[in-house]
């Protein structure tokens, strides 16, 4: 055996370890992720909140005189919100409290039963357990204020009693007030509040527990409830007159909100419509015909396995974790307890060594095969037709991922997991901590991933399938590159029309910007539903 074959040899053979680690490291991600609960339940909660602040009411309506109820901001209200806000969103609390019990009552059973490889009595476990059971309790609270203002203050109270409450016996071992014992001091005040009078209760104490337990429209709510029955008729009218000026603004800043999404949603159907009626009158010379696209390929499989496992998989999923984890040992920085810009800035500095190590394998990986052919790797500025590509694509994904999504939701039911930097922009309000995650998302994802799956990944498929088979399978590696269950099918959908907007523009500027667009979309969602 000559020397160039047994190193060659020893080059599989480290790709097969490596293929294996990462496919093991993917594959518990996936799995572990079925039992989390998905990001979009809990923006669900978020928007409910907001759309609750919208209304201007609190603990019953604000009476309104005649002559404003056709003011420019009572119609924009009733358009946006209707007439069921407190009713859907006792409905949408119910819906969320089911998930979070059965999620709370997962956490309990392996607390009690352990599985074999699950240590006894291990501490983290004990601490999430106690995380699902207050979150669950928080749920509760909010729950029997919505059905205190319907009305139902019987079931409201019985809410608030029975916090935290699972739909089975609660084990010999475990005494839920050790995980909520907290809440026992807003318990009692809501009960109080709603059930009889506190006049001689100590409004102040009340007043204290109320904003440190709830926030929101649930915070106003109760406070308006508690200045009533003390009557404090000056704070009543103050919190009254901030309620509405903050719903206007609020109800100002969902249409704004609202306006882009669904101009660009009107625009993506219709463009949508037009490209399926040019297929069928144009055949193969329509855009979404790709028989005469295509790219010479001048490497095989294994360098594609090269890129992949090397560049992404090991880089991504074992040298960087690791090295930052050395590097915040070494620092003495725990990354759970640190503050919100410190965390966004790890997350931007671990991506830029994953995409500057991803870049340098793929470049390395290719270089044996300079000058490249016509069309690899076009970042053509002076082409203004990307802007029309990307802009286009943007807006004809808007319905493509939103009926993929619904019924995405349908199959997993809240379940499935989602990235986990999203949960941490909804808890961040920090103008450092926003412009990282910017520029992480909004920059930094588009840039390498568009360069790996469509610049590279897309076009050496050709090889092997039709262009449209090589856009289907780039997008499904996409999508479990992502590592959640519930985002595999929504990502699949979006890596579609971003791949046919490459092959179409030849220019991965075009593919950049509708990725960029897509996930700013989502980041200032978040920060608008977050904010409120």
């Amino acid at each position: 055996m000559q020397a160039g074959d047994s190193k060659w040899n020893l080059k599989r053979l480290v790709l097969i370890g490596l293929t294996a680690i990462a496919l093991s490291v993917t594959g518990m991600s996936l799995v572990g992720s079925f039992t989390q609960t998905q990001i979009q339940s809990r923006l669900e909660l978020y928007q409910t909140n907001l759309l609750l602040r919208a209304t201007g009411e609190l603990d019953q309506p604000i009476a309104q005189a005649p002559d404003l109820e056709e003011t420019p901001i009572a119609l924009l209200r009733g358009q946006l919100l209707g007439d069921r806000t407190f009713n859907e969103a006792r409905k949408q609390y119910q819906a969320f409290r089911v998930k979070a019990a059965a999620n709370a009552d997962q956490f309990v059973t392996t607390l009690t039963q352990p599985a074999p490889d699950e240590p006894v009595g291990d501490k983290s476990l004990f601490d999430r357990t106690g995380q699902q059971l207050r979150e669950l309790a928080a749920v509760d609270l909010r729950l029997g204020i919505l059905q205190a203002r319907s009305g139902d203050s019987a079931a409201a109270v019985k809410t608030w009693q029975h916090l935290a409450q699972l739909d089975r016996p609660w084990p010999d071992a475990i005494d839920p007030q050790t995980f909520t014992t907290d809440y026992g001091l807003i318990q009692t005040d809501l009960v109080q509040l709603w059930s009889r009078s506190v006049a001689n209760a100590d409004g102040q104490a009340i007043e204290q527990h109320i904003t440190q337990f709830l926030d929101g429209w649930f915070r106003d709510a109760s406070l308006a409830r508690l200045y009533r029955a003390t009557g404090r008729a000056a704070e009543l009218a103050t919190l009254e007159a901030d309620t509405t000026v903050r719903s206007a603004a609020i109800v100002w800043k969902l249409a704004a909100a609202n306006l882009f999404p669904g101009l660009g949603l009107l625009v993506g159907i219709g463009g949508l419509v037009g490209l399926l009626v040019q297929r069928l009158l144009k055949g193969s010379g329509a855009i979404l015909s790709l028989s005469s696209v295509g790219w010479s390929v001048p490497w095989g499989g294994e360098t594609i396995w090269e890129v992949f496992v090397l560049g992404f998989f090991a880089i991504g999923q074992i040298v960087v974790p690791l090295v930052s984890s050395i590097g915040l040992q070494a620092i003495g920085l725990n990354l759970a307890t640190a503050t919100g810009a410190t965390q966004a800035g790890i997350i931007l500095l671990r991506y830029g060594l994953m995409a500057a190590g991803g870049v340098a394998v793929l470049r390395w990986a290719v270089s044996r095969f300079l000058p490249l052919p016509e069309g690899w790797f076009q970042f053509n500025w002076r082409d203004w037709r990307w802007l029309a590509w990307g802009l286009g694509g943007y807006c004809v994904a808007l319905p493509i991922v939103i009926v993929v999504s619904l019924v995405n939701q349908s199959i997993w039911q809240g379940q499935g997991g989602s990235n986990p930097i999203l949960s941490i922009v909804l808890e961040n309000r920090d103008p450092v901590a926003i412009t990282c995650f910017f520029l992480t998302a909004s920059v930094a994802a588009p840039l390498f991933e568009e360069t790996l799956f469509r610049g590279f990944l897309l076009p050496s498929l050709t090889r092997y399938v039709p262009t449209w088979g090589a856009i289907v399978l780039s997008s499904l590696l996409f999508a479990l590159a992502h590592l959640s269950l519930s985002e595999i099918l929504p990502l699949t959908a979006l890596g579609a029309v971003l791949g046919l907007v490459y092959a179409r523009s030849r220019n991965l500027l075009a593919s950049i910007l509708l990725h960029g667009l897509w996930n700013s979309g989502t980041l200032v969602s978040l920060l608008l539903l977050a904010g409120n």
